[in-house]
């Protein structure tokens, strides 16, 4: 019987607070305006994916980058590989991109010719750039830099 009250008390005691963590975790993230959505224009790489069990994995390094060219909430996203010389190499394959405002949040529409999907920003700011998708995972995304020895294609 005691085993029961004890487990009831905790049980209330970790719902309130995962209650009040969810609230102050929302309550944070400032809505993302229509013009913000201009930011994401440009070079973006993984730093780290979370998924809806709190597992994260980092990435120090990336092979690849993410270009985003939207105009008018449409456009296209390309994965890019940098070179030393401070140029890319693409494989020319480009996802078709829209994004919309859907109820309060931004939610970007991919189509390609293997399939579509959706995605939704989270959060989007000038060095970062937040996003999840239908599978829970959370994309955490920070503003592409080119390595210090690269200058606008010269190596140093």
């Amino acid at each position: 019987m005691y085993l029961c009250v004890l487990y009831k008390t905790m049980m209330k005691k970790y719902v309130y607070s995962f209650v009040v963590l969810f609230i102050s975790i929302t309550a944070c993230q400032k809505p993302i305006s229509k013009e913000a959505i201009k930011k994401i224009n440009g070079y973006w790489e993984i730093s780290k994916v979370i998924n809806d069990k709190g597992d994260q994995k980092d990435y120090k390094v990336n092979n690849s980058v993410d270009f985003w060219s939207v105009n008018k909430g449409k456009g296209f996203k390309q994965k890019l590989m940098p070179q030393w010389d401070g140029k890319f190499e693409t494989n020319d394959l480009r996802e078709t991109i829209q994004i919309q405002e859907v109820s309060g949040n931004w939610d970007i529409q991919y189509h390609t010719e293997f399939g579509h999907w959706k995605e939704q920003i989270l959060e989007l700011t000038d060095s970062t750039l937040v996003i999840k998708n239908e599978s829970n995972l959370t994309y955490y995304y920070k503003r592409f830099k080119p390595n210090s020895f690269t200058h606008h294609g010269q190596t140093h």
